[in-house]
């Protein structure tokens, strides 16, 4: 993937949000992103219902999203999120999840679903 210069802040730095569930893995993350001079942690969302809120209004160049989160799974929030043209500039966002293979994230039923 390929970003162009519009996509940094006045810094030429990547803004970045972090959605998971897990303050832990956020953290981590985070601290990891923090050792680059050209990234910038510029928000975190504990669920889908707060990522959906916070995105549109911070406008991310990149949304790091875990798949698995209680409630809408974060699938979801990407999809909610493009049906209201709502998703970062870049051309995908990167996806974070504990399982080995996105299909078993998808198979994975919501609460909503019938767990």
């Amino acid at each position: 993937m390929s970003i162009n210069k519009t996509n940094f802040d006045a810094n030429n730095r990547i803004r970045v949000c972090l959605v998971d569930d897990q303050t832990l893995v956020r953290a981590g993350i985070r601290s990891l992103l923090e050792l680059s001079d050209s990234v910038e942690v510029i928000a975190e969302a504990i669920d889908a219902d707060s990522a959906i809120a916070l995105i549109p209004t911070i406008k991310p160049d990149v949304v790091l999203l875990d798949m698995q989160m209680p409630g809408k799974l974060g699938l979801e929030v990407l999809r909610e999120l493009g049906a209201r043209q709502q998703l970062p500039p870049t051309a995908s966002s990167p996806v974070c999840s504990r399982f080995s293979s996105f299909s078993a994230a998808m198979r994975r039923k919501t609460p909503a679903q019938g767990m």
